[in-house]
């Protein structure tokens, strides 16, 4: 949606210009000034929507939330960093998002490879949900590599 935002706000100022550009300055000063308001608008949210959109690029290429990346800033300042074991790599964490085809990246549609409940680790690419799960606390339990590892999630 943000990058929906971007482009039709940045299609706004373009053509925008281009009535100037070709057209030039119409008698009714009324519809100039309000074409010029216009421009200026969608200038102003193109402004603010392309770094909004990037960070949030940013975060699928790291596989994090806005809540994950604001919780680390707060470990980073007490000296406790810790590892995202979600981050599978910027291609697979882009693929979980976006999906496999290409074409469907950018529209509207479903095209996750997940299923919204599991999420592939670093430790292991998929997690069957049923094999692993704590039926006390609600928690499922992820059995890492070595057999003696355990993380709740």
């Amino acid at each position: 949606m943000l990058t929906y935002g971007v482009v039709l706000a940045g299609y706004g100022v373009i053509t925008g210009i281009l009535k100037y550009i070709i057209i030039g300055w119409v008698a009714s000063s009324v519809q100039e000034v309000q074409v010029l308001i216009s421009i200026l608008i969608a200038f102003g949210m193109s402004l603010t929507l392309i770094p909004f959109a990037g960070v949030h690029y940013y975060y699928v290429l790291k596989n994090k939330t806005t809540l994950e990346e604001i919780t680390n800033q707060m470990k980073r300042n007490r000296r406790n960093t810790g590892i995202n074991i979600y981050d599978v790599g910027y291609k697979n964490n882009w693929i979980q998002v976006f999906g496999k085809r290409k074409l469907f990246w950018f529209l509207p549609i479903n095209t996750t490879t997940i299923d919204g409940c599991d999420y592939p680790t670093i430790y292991k690419s998929e997690v069957p949900r049923d094999d692993y799960s704590d039926s006390n606390s609600g928690n499922d339990i992820i059995l890492l590599d070595s057999d003696d590892v355990l993380f709740s999630v």
